[in-house]
């Protein structure tokens, strides 16, 4: 428990410290379901993912997942120079990711400093992809990134 509240808070001090610059890759299904974003299902996951680097990018950080065939996953979280953060340093975390049997990306790493699981529905718009906790709502917020092989 103490692990989870700990991570909790180390992720509200990085929402409070970068939520500003994050909103240029934030929005929302709705937003993505009128520009024709599919979502991806199971199969389509199983068969992207292994072997892609995944990322996401504001003005301040890069943060960038390696999932390696068999679920191994590595994390980096890489402050950008200039950009005001000397007290934020490279951060490499070691983990682990999955598909679900209901067609999300699970994540788990463990940071030096705290650990991070999350699972997201993923969707594919345009040549980006936008993650989501849920798609239930039109409102519900979702993250932007890029997958490479």
């Amino acid at each position: 428990m103490l692990r989870f509240v700990r991570g909790s808070f180390l992720f509200v001090l990085f929402f409070l410290a970068f939520g500003a610059l994050a909103e240029d890759f934030i929005t929302t299904i709705g937003e993505v379901k009128a520009k024709g974003g599919q979502k991806l299902s199971k199969g389509d996951l199983d068969a992207l993912i292994p072997g892609t680097s995944m990322g996401s990018e504001t003005e301040k950080v890069t943060r960038t997942w390696l999932h390696e065939k068999g679920g191994k996953l590595v994390g980096s979280f890489n402050p950008k120079p200039g950009a005001g953060n000397q007290n934020i340093k490279n951060t490499t975390g070691l983990g682990a990711w999955k598909v679900s049997d209901d067609g999300r990306l699970c994540v788990e790493i463990e940071w030096p400093r705290s650990s991070e699981k999350w699972c997201r529905l993923v969707y594919k718009v345009g040549s980006g992809y936008v993650g989501f906790g849920n798609d239930t709502e039109d409102d519900a917020k979702g993250h932007r990134f890029t997958l490479r092989k």
